[in-house]
């Protein structure tokens, strides 16, 4: 299902993502609306493993491909992903921490663009 159709997933949880140390990456449903805004496409999966609530979300833009596997805990107060693949490459340490930070500053930029408008005179068009 798309990840925005998630019934957990698209409501604002907080989200963690675990390698070497584990990184807060604000809510699920705008981390992933980030990722999203690159360009890319989202399913998201429930796999139930012995009554664990383990999810699946796998982004697609062309050739490249982010893949997260993870769960809830048992009040689905949170979500919390342990593994994050880029291109079939399993990421940890620094680059799982780069991976987030990325993320999350194109959030922000996003933000910033809408929150103050251009000063040129042409309006930001360029013209």
């Amino acid at each position: 299902m798309p990840c925005g159709q998630h019934p957990k997933l698209a409501l604002p949880i907080p989200m963690t993502v675990v390698g070497s140390r584990a990184v807060e990456a604000g809510t699920a449903s705008v981390f992933f609306g980030s990722i999203a805004s690159m360009g890319f496409e989202c399913m998201a999966q429930d796999i139930t493993r012995w009554h664990l609530r383990h999810v699946r979300v796998d982004f697609s833009r062309g050739a490249e491909a982010l893949h997260y596997e993870g769960g809830f805990p048992l009040s689905y107060g949170s979500v919390i992903f342990d593994r994050v693949h880029r291109d079939g490459r399993l990421l940890g340490g620094a680059d799982l921490v780069a991976h987030v930070n990325t993320v999350i500053s194109h959030r922000a930029s996003k933000q910033d663009q809408l929150a103050v408008p251009s000063l040129s005179a042409d309006g930001g068009f360029g013209k």
